[in-house]
């Protein structure tokens, strides 16, 4: 039983293909219409989520499509093994790349990913779908094209390894 399920079982809302509280698409997600930097909440966050959904946001945000509410919108099977990006501390966003899939690690809770069902997730989605994987961490870029990978990013802290080796973020971080 896939772990959104367990949680629809015992009564949890998170299975239900929702945002519910998460905003991490609104803390690492770039958004060049109104010059926010990745990495650095939005402006526009409130306690609810963003205070223009729905009012004028820009494109950026329109066209963004988190995979794990997707998974529960279309009801593809990936909605069973998908973790929730608040018990996994990262999102996979829909690919623009068919090809490649990318996941935001949560700057704030960089560890969490590791210890959650993301990892298996991810090398699930290399055996079914055949797709590289690229996961972006407190502004670095680390690209995985065998599940070898995978156990290998989940088993070390890589930006801390990067860091230690005098390696500058991918992405460009407020203050670097």
């Amino acid at each position: 039983m896939g772990q959104a399920k367990r949680r629809r079982d015992t009564g949890g809302t998170e299975g239900q293909g929702t945002c519910n509280g998460c905003k991490l698409c609104c803390i690492v997600t770039a958004i060049p219409e109104i010059e926010k930097a990745p990495f650095v909440p939005c402006a526009n966050l409130c306690d609810i989520g963003c205070s223009i959904h729905g009012k004028g946001q820009p494109k950026t945000c329109i066209t963004f499509n988190c995979r794990y509410i997707m998974a529960h919108r279309l009801n593809l099977k990936d909605k069973e093994i998908l973790p929730h990006p608040n018990d996994a501390g990262a999102y996979v966003a829909l690919p623009k790349d068919p090809q490649n899939v990318v996941m935001y690690v949560d700057p704030n809770d960089p560890a969490k990913w590791r210890g959650s069902a993301m990892p298996a997730y991810l090398k699930t989605l290399m055996l079914n779908a055949g797709v590289g994987v690229t996961i972006i961490d407190r502004g670095y870029q680390f690209k995985m094209d065998s599940i070898d990978e995978i156990d290998a990013m989940a088993s070390v802290d890589l930006v801390e390894l990067s860091r230690a080796r005098g390696l500058r973020p991918t992405y460009a971080l407020p203050g670097e």
